[in-house]
């Protein structure tokens, strides 16, 4: 089974990040649009503390979180 990559969105911005798979703590991962840039730790603890809140309908101000929104992904072929 195939596991999908999380979707990860500036929350400036709502611009989906293409995803890293693995990625170490110190990855950069930057925003495609404004150009906000931070190590993926960073960006993973801000989607951490950003999703409960969201999910209990209170306003974040967090800036990453993980999207909800329809993402368009590239089906990559099977390997035969």
């Amino acid at each position: 089974m195939k596991n999908p990559a999380i979707a990860i969105e500036c929350a400036t911005c709502a611009v989906p990040v293409n995803p890293v798979l693995h990625p170490k703590p110190d990855t950069v991962i930057s925003c495609p649009q404004c150009g906000a840039a931070e190590p993926y730790s960073a960006v993973w603890q801000a989607c951490m503390t950003d999703f409960p809140q969201r999910l209990a309908g209170k306003p974040s101000d967090a800036s990453w979180r993980f999207r909800t929104g329809p993402t368009p992904v590239t089906k990559m072929p099977d390997a035969d």
